[in-house]
Protein backbone atom coordinates (compact mmCIF):
# COMPACT_ATOMS: atom_id res chain seq x y z
CA UNK A 1 0.00 0.00 0.00
CA UNK A 2 1.13 3.56 -1.37
CA UNK A 3 0.09 6.70 0.42
CA UNK A 4 0.07 8.59 -3.10
CA UNK A 5 -1.88 12.04 -1.48
CA UNK A 6 -2.97 13.63 1.82
CA UNK A 7 -4.97 16.43 2.64
CA UNK A 8 -7.99 18.48 2.67
CA UNK A 9 -10.96 17.78 0.63
CA UNK A 10 -13.41 19.69 1.29
CA UNK A 11 -14.35 23.08 3.05
CA UNK A 12 -17.58 24.67 4.36
CA UNK A 13 -17.29 28.15 6.31
CA UNK A 14 -19.74 30.86 6.80
CA UNK A 15 -19.36 34.09 7.84
CA UNK A 16 -21.15 37.07 10.21
CA UNK A 17 -21.70 39.12 7.25
CA UNK A 18 -24.41 40.49 4.62
CA UNK A 19 -23.54 42.22 0.86
CA UNK A 20 -25.13 45.35 0.47
CA UNK A 21 -28.64 46.51 -0.64
CA UNK A 22 -26.73 47.35 -4.47
CA UNK A 23 -25.24 44.32 -4.72
CA UNK A 24 -28.31 42.60 -3.94
CA UNK A 25 -29.97 44.43 -6.05
CA UNK A 26 -27.81 43.51 -9.18
CA UNK A 27 -27.86 39.76 -8.04
CA UNK A 28 -31.44 39.64 -8.05
CA UNK A 29 -31.31 40.98 -11.68
CA UNK A 30 -28.57 38.46 -12.74
CA UNK A 31 -30.86 35.49 -11.01
CA UNK A 32 -34.13 36.58 -12.90
CA UNK A 33 -32.42 36.47 -16.25
CA UNK A 34 -30.77 33.53 -15.22
CA UNK A 35 -34.17 31.69 -14.75
CA UNK A 36 -35.57 33.14 -18.20
CA UNK A 37 -32.34 31.52 -19.81
CA UNK A 38 -33.23 28.42 -18.02
CA UNK A 39 -30.94 27.95 -15.52
CA UNK A 40 -27.85 28.80 -16.77
CA UNK A 41 -25.49 31.23 -14.98
CA UNK A 42 -25.34 34.87 -15.74
CA UNK A 43 -22.38 37.29 -15.40
CA UNK A 44 -21.75 39.69 -12.73
CA UNK A 45 -18.75 41.91 -12.79
CA UNK A 46 -17.81 42.66 -9.21
CA UNK A 47 -15.24 44.79 -8.82
CA UNK A 48 -12.52 43.14 -11.37
CA UNK A 49 -13.98 39.85 -10.47
CA UNK A 50 -16.56 38.12 -12.72
CA UNK A 51 -19.11 36.01 -10.93
CA UNK A 52 -22.25 33.13 -12.70
CA UNK A 53 -25.74 33.92 -10.64
CA UNK A 54 -27.40 30.93 -10.75
CA UNK A 55 -31.12 30.56 -11.63
CA UNK A 56 -31.58 28.95 -7.50
CA UNK A 57 -30.82 29.64 -4.12
CA UNK A 58 -29.80 26.98 -1.64
CA UNK A 59 -31.21 25.59 1.70
CA UNK A 60 -30.95 27.78 4.66
CA UNK A 61 -32.37 30.82 3.44
CA UNK A 62 -29.59 31.24 0.88
CA UNK A 63 -31.18 33.81 -2.05
CA UNK A 64 -28.19 33.52 -4.07
CA UNK A 65 -26.11 31.15 -5.11
CA UNK A 66 -22.90 32.16 -7.58
CA UNK A 67 -19.23 30.55 -8.58
CA UNK A 68 -16.33 32.86 -9.49
CA UNK A 69 -14.75 32.72 -13.16
CA UNK A 70 -11.73 32.16 -11.78
CA UNK A 71 -12.57 28.75 -10.30
CA UNK A 72 -15.83 27.74 -11.69
CA UNK A 73 -17.53 24.85 -10.97
CA UNK A 74 -14.91 22.81 -9.89
CA UNK A 75 -13.55 25.57 -7.01
CA UNK A 76 -15.86 27.46 -4.61
CA UNK A 77 -19.72 27.94 -4.48
CA UNK A 78 -20.89 31.26 -2.98
CA UNK A 79 -24.11 31.91 -1.26
CA UNK A 80 -25.75 34.66 -0.13
CA UNK A 81 -28.86 35.69 2.01
CA UNK A 82 -31.36 38.94 1.59
CA UNK A 83 -29.96 41.08 4.22
CA UNK A 84 -33.08 41.53 6.84
CA UNK A 85 -33.45 41.99 10.17
CA UNK A 86 -34.25 38.45 11.20
CA UNK A 87 -31.14 38.23 13.57
CA UNK A 88 -29.50 35.38 11.42
CA UNK A 89 -26.41 36.83 11.03
CA UNK A 90 -24.60 34.08 8.90
CA UNK A 91 -25.50 36.07 5.23
CA UNK A 92 -22.23 34.71 3.55
CA UNK A 93 -21.67 30.66 3.24
CA UNK A 94 -18.54 29.20 0.68
CA UNK A 95 -18.57 25.52 0.04
CA UNK A 96 -14.90 25.06 -1.69
CA UNK A 97 -14.74 21.42 -3.47
CA UNK A 98 -11.94 19.19 -3.65
CA UNK A 99 -10.05 20.43 -6.48
CA UNK A 100 -8.67 24.26 -5.38
CA UNK A 101 -7.94 22.51 -2.38
CA UNK A 102 -5.47 19.75 -3.77
CA UNK A 103 -4.20 22.14 -6.34
CA UNK A 104 -3.58 25.34 -4.16
CA UNK A 105 -3.55 24.25 -0.77
CA UNK A 106 -5.64 25.03 2.62
CA UNK A 107 -3.78 28.43 3.23
CA UNK A 108 -4.26 29.92 -0.08
CA UNK A 109 -7.56 28.35 -0.48
CA UNK A 110 -8.38 30.43 2.72
CA UNK A 111 -6.66 33.65 1.21
CA UNK A 112 -8.38 33.64 -1.94
CA UNK A 113 -12.12 33.88 0.54
CA UNK A 114 -10.57 36.81 2.20
CA UNK A 115 -10.06 38.73 -1.23
CA UNK A 116 -13.23 37.72 -2.96
CA UNK A 117 -15.09 38.94 0.18
CA UNK A 118 -13.20 42.11 0.00
CA UNK A 119 -14.24 42.36 -3.13
CA UNK A 120 -17.87 41.89 -2.45
CA UNK A 121 -17.11 44.52 -0.07
CA UNK A 122 -17.21 42.75 3.15
CA UNK A 123 -15.32 43.29 6.16
CA UNK A 124 -13.90 39.72 7.19
CA UNK A 125 -12.73 39.36 11.16
CA UNK A 126 -10.44 37.04 11.59
CA UNK A 127 -11.75 34.18 13.45
CA UNK A 128 -15.72 35.68 13.34
CA UNK A 129 -16.60 32.35 10.47
CA UNK A 130 -17.89 29.04 11.40
CA UNK A 131 -16.46 26.18 9.95
CA UNK A 132 -19.55 24.01 8.93
CA UNK A 133 -17.70 21.45 7.32
CA UNK A 134 -14.32 20.13 6.60
CA UNK A 135 -13.51 16.95 4.69
CA UNK A 136 -9.78 15.00 4.51
CA UNK A 137 -8.45 12.60 2.62
CA UNK A 138 -5.74 9.65 2.38
CA UNK A 139 -5.55 8.43 -1.39
CA UNK A 140 -3.60 5.22 -1.33
CA UNK A 141 -2.71 2.96 -4.31
CA UNK A 142 -3.26 -0.30 -2.86
CA UNK A 143 -4.42 -3.22 -5.77
CA UNK A 144 -4.91 -6.12 -3.68
CA UNK A 145 -7.30 -4.04 -0.96
CA UNK A 146 -10.13 -6.04 -0.02
CA UNK A 147 -12.19 -3.67 2.55
CA UNK A 148 -13.79 -6.00 5.36
CA UNK A 149 -16.06 -4.42 7.81
CA UNK A 150 -14.86 -6.25 10.50
CA UNK A 151 -11.54 -4.93 10.26
CA UNK A 152 -12.96 -2.01 11.79
CA UNK A 153 -13.22 -0.75 15.18
CA UNK A 154 -15.63 2.03 16.44
CA UNK A 155 -17.87 3.03 19.23
CA UNK A 156 -20.68 1.11 19.97
CA UNK A 157 -23.10 3.66 19.29
CA UNK A 158 -21.52 4.51 16.13
CA UNK A 159 -23.73 3.73 12.22
CA UNK A 160 -21.93 1.34 10.22
CA UNK A 161 -23.49 0.84 6.14
CA UNK A 162 -22.01 -1.44 4.37
CA UNK A 163 -23.05 -0.77 0.57
CA UNK A 164 -22.71 -3.98 -1.75
CA UNK A 165 -21.64 -3.39 -5.23
CA UNK A 166 -21.78 -6.45 -8.18
CA UNK A 167 -19.46 -6.08 -10.48
CA UNK A 168 -19.38 -7.74 -13.73
CA UNK A 169 -16.46 -10.09 -15.41
CA UNK A 170 -16.21 -12.67 -18.03
CA UNK A 171 -15.99 -15.20 -15.27
CA UNK A 172 -19.85 -14.16 -14.02
CA UNK A 173 -20.82 -12.10 -11.30
CA UNK A 174 -19.28 -11.44 -7.99
CA UNK A 175 -19.90 -9.24 -4.59
CA UNK A 176 -17.05 -7.14 -3.37
CA UNK A 177 -17.51 -4.48 -0.53
CA UNK A 178 -16.55 -0.62 -2.11
CA UNK A 179 -17.60 1.80 0.61
CA UNK A 180 -17.65 0.93 4.31
CA UNK A 181 -19.03 4.25 5.75
CA UNK A 182 -19.14 4.26 9.70
CA UNK A 183 -20.57 7.30 11.20
CA UNK A 184 -22.96 10.01 9.72
CA UNK A 185 -23.09 13.18 8.60
CA UNK A 186 -23.76 16.19 9.54
CA UNK A 187 -21.26 15.31 12.43
CA UNK A 188 -18.31 12.74 12.37
CA UNK A 189 -17.26 10.22 9.55
CA UNK A 190 -14.83 7.88 7.88
CA UNK A 191 -16.07 6.65 4.70
CA UNK A 192 -13.34 4.11 3.09
CA UNK A 193 -14.08 3.72 -0.72
CA UNK A 194 -12.65 1.35 -2.88
CA UNK A 195 -11.96 3.29 -6.48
Amino acid sequence: MQLIRQGFDGLDISFPLMISEDLVNEMRKQKEFSEKKGGEGCALFVKHLMVLVASTGARGGYAYRCETESTGPFGEHWFFKHPSGSGDKWGVRVSCSALPLALDGLARVRERIEERLADFGLKYEVGTESISRVDFAFDFLAPGLAPDRRHFVCHSNSQIKENIEFDMSTNGRSSRVETITVGKNPGRQVVLYDK
